[in-house]
Formats: structure tokens, C-alpha cells, sequence
């Protein structure tokens, strides 16, 4: 599949996601109740109007995120394109009589620390969006599925295959509706596809996403290999256990093999596995966007079957002080203002929230 179906897709499931949060916007309750209007009575106006607002945001938001993971995909083969023609050039004026000789002279002529951060760089951001992806869409899958969480805001796709495990073993636990219930079915009807990831990729694709992820985030970076494949092209195979430090993936062997340092690496294109990552994870997105549509037109004609659990949010107030940070530089001359344009959307959404004009008394009374 070309590069150009994989942001199609993405594209496609992107507009799905910004479609239904505009259709949450447009569900609001603008009359002061808090969140919309068969969740009242559920808990306070205040507690019911954060989630609402949260939901709307994790929506759009994961569409946001997806659209900037094909686009830094897209990013990163146009960089790597760039680079192997300068390989495929520096081949050929490449000089000396000795082939260590040709070698130096080759990457004298091909090395470009500009091209090649961009190519790096391109790679990493897609997959922190890809990350962002999963964990927004995991947030909206807990409040649309009425799970009785404690603090949505720092939910992540861990939880939700935690949540969704649990469920498909008839958990009695209380976050879930009760067993047996309509509403228990619909909560595995919506995050059933998390359990099955393999239905929109290959073996592990989501384990191993998101841990390369997360060591390009968190741990200590590792080498990374260039290989001069027979066309001239530069090939830049991912790590096979994003999990493991350098030396462990030059020391032990991987998926029970003898070791060979062949099998410590993907080798495969870095822009076919970005561009294969973005299509599976637009794939399972597609097929969540669905479920959480379907699963709120049921809430929604049905409330008692889900009850909307004010534990999902913390606190109204903030628990943690401002942070003291000043920023850098000057302060820019600022023109005189009274007023704050927003489009309709967000207009709409705030207006709920009451936090427009004399409305937001009502937050600290």
C-alpha cells in the first residue's frame, strides 16, 4: 500500500474523530446544567461540565494527533529520499585507491547533519503522535463508556487494555456496569477491538509502537545503523526490542534465536514501517469511532443503563499551584482589549462550560 493511501486513511479517520466532537459540541447543554443534558442529576454542574469539555477535547485531539503522525511519516520519507540521493550521488564521486579510502570519501560526500536530523527528527515525532493517538482515544473510550475510573485526566492505553481485559473475563469489578447488564454489554461492544489488535496490523504492532515510543522519550538513545543497501540507498532499520539497552541487543539473542546481530533490527524501510504504523493505528481508530458512536446514541437514548460517574474528574478546583515561571525575554507591547473572538465551535463549548463573560461567577460560588 503507497504512502498516499496511508494518509487517506488517516485522513479519513481523523475527519470521523472531528466530526463526532463536533457533534458533542452541538449536544451541549447551554442552559446551565453542566455537560449534556441526559447526564444532569449525575453529580455537580461543575464536576459534569470539566468531563464534557475533556471529552470533546480528547476527541478532537486524537484526530489532531493522527493527522500529524501521517504528515511526520510523510515528513520523514520525503527526508530519507533526500538523503539516499545524496548517497546514491556521493557513490559515485566517491575517491581512493583502498576500499576504506572510498569509504571515508563516501561519507565525507554523503554526511549531512541537517538532512539527516531531519529524517531522525521526522521519525521521532511520529511516533510521540502516534502515542498521543492511543492515549487520547483511550481517555474518550472511558467516558463514553461510563467506566467509574478515578481521574480520567491520566488515563492512558495501558488502562484501557487493563479495562478491557477485565471486561471480556466477566469482571465483577464496580467501575463496569453489572454484569449481565445492557450496559455491560455495550462497554464491551465499545473497547472490544482493543483486545484484538492484531485484526489491524501485524503480531505485537501496538506493544511494540509504543515502546519504541517511549525509549525514544524516556531512556538513553541507542546507536543507529546505516545500511548501504545494492541501490545506493541508505536503509535505517528500527530496533527489534525498543525495549533493551544497546548492549543487550548486541549481546542476546532476540525471540529465542542464536544470537545474530541481523536479527537485533527490523530490516525494513523506516518510511514502509512509519507508513504501516500510521495505516493500522487510522484502522483500530476507524473501527473505536465507531463504537463510541454507537455506544452514546445508546447511553443517550438509554441514561440509566450507564450512569455518568462524577469520580471521573478529581477535583473542580485545581490541586497543584500555578507554576512560578516567568518565561523568557520581553514582554511585547500589548493593544487594549475587552473582548475574545472565538469560532462557533469553541464559542458554543464555552458557553456551556460557563466561563464566558459574567457566567464564569458561577465557578467560584
Amino acid at each position: 500500500m503507497s504512502e498516499a493511501e496511508s494518509t487517506q486513511r488517516a485522513t479519513a479517520a481523523a475527519e470521523m474523530l472531528n466530526a463526532f466532537s463536533n457533534q458533542l459540541v452541538d449536544e451541549l447543554d447551554v442552559t446551565g446544567g453542566g455537560g449534556f443534558p441526559w447526564w444532569n442529576g449525575y453529580s455537580d454542574w461543575k464536576t459534569l461540565a470539566l468531563i464534557a469539555d475533556y471529552l470533546i477535547q480528547s476527541v478532537a485531539g486524537a484526530g489532531d494527533a493522527l493527522s500529524a503522525a501521517a504528515f511526520t511519516a510523510s515528513e520523514h520519507r520525503q527526508a530519507v529520499l533526500e538523503d539516499d540521493a545524496a548517497s546514491q550521488a556521493a557513490i559515485h564521486a566517491a575517491v581512493g585507491i583502498t576500499p576504506q579510502q572510498r569509504m571515508d570519501s563516501y561519507f565525507a560526500l554523503a554526511h549531512d547533519r541537517t538532512r539527516v536530523l531531519r529524517a531522525d527528527l521526522a521519525a521521532e515525532h511520529c511516533f510521540f503522535h502516534m502515542g498521543r493517538v492511543l492515549d487520547r482515544v483511550a481517555a474518550a473510550l472511558v467516558i463514553i463508556g461510563g467506566f467509574a475510573v478515578k481521574d480520567v485526566v491520566m488515563t492512558d492505553w495501558t488502562q484501557i487494555e487493563t479495562l478491557a481485559a477485565d471486561l471480556s473475563a466477566s469482571s465483577a469489578k464496580q467501575c463496569f456496569a453489572p454484569l449481565g447488564s445492557l450496559g455491560r454489554r455495550w462497554q464491551l461492544d465499545l473497547i472490544g477491538p482493543v483486545l484484538d489488535p492484531e485484526e489491524f496490523g501485524p503480531a505485537d504492532w501496538v506493544v511494540w509502537m509504543r515502546e519504541t515510543r517511549n525509549s525514544m522519550t524516556h531512556r538513553a538513545p541507542s546507536t543507529q545503523l546505516r545500511v548501504l543497501t545494492e541501490d545506493g540507498s541508505l536503509m535505517r532499520p528500527f530496533y527489534r526490542q525498543p525495549k533493551w539497552s544497546e548492549l543487550q541487543t548486541m549481546v542476546y539473542p532476540t525471540r529465542g534465536e542464536k544470537h545474530d546481530l541481523t536479527n537485533a533490527f527490523l530490516f525494513k524501510c523506516s518510511q514502509d514501517v512509519l507508513d504501516g504504523l500510521v495505516r493500522s493505528l487510522a484502522a483500530i481508530v476507524t473501527e473505536l469511532a465507531h463504537g463510541m458512536k454507537a455506544c452514546w446514541a445508546r447511553r443517550k437514548a438509554m441514561p440509566g443503563e450507564i450512569i455518568q460517574h462524577g469520580s471521573q474528574w478529581r477535583s473542580v478546583q485545581p490541586t497543584a499551584i500555578a507554576e512560578r515561571f516567568p518565561g523568557y525575554g520581553q514582554t511585547p507591547q500589548m493593544p487594549a482589549f475587552d473582548a475574545a473572538v472565538f469560532n462557533p465551535r469553541d464559542a458554543r463549548r464555552l458557553r456551556a462550560a460557563r466561563v464566558t463573560d459574567n457566567n464564569i461567577r458561577a465557578w467560584h460560588s
